[in-house]
């Protein structure tokens, strides 16, 4: 509840390696302060124009190009912008 997110939407994060929250003995997730901080991070992450990919090469600290990505987001937006605009 605390993140505002399904519980369907949290464990698609896990499965993709964005996430991963501790078991509780019974198996339920618990996203303890780290997890629910970076929780926080992919969802502005991804309002910011990021795809899963690109927020998962991040946490992993694999190069990216973020000025070339942000460059694509800007022009997106404009485009974006233009449509409706019309």
């Amino acid at each position: 509840r605390r993140t505002g997110l399904t519980a369907r939407a949290l464990r698609f994060y896990e499965a993709r390696g964005l996430v991963s929250p501790l078991r509780t003995q019974s198996g339920r997730r618990w996203f303890g302060p780290a997890e629910l901080g970076r929780v926080h991070r992919i969802v502005a992450l991804k309002k910011a124009g990021l795809s899963l990919g690109d927020i998962k090469r991040l946490f992993d600290r694999k190069p990216i190009d973020l000025a070339a990505l942000l460059s694509a987001q800007r022009e997106r937006l404009a485009v974006q912008a233009q449509e409706i605009g019309d």
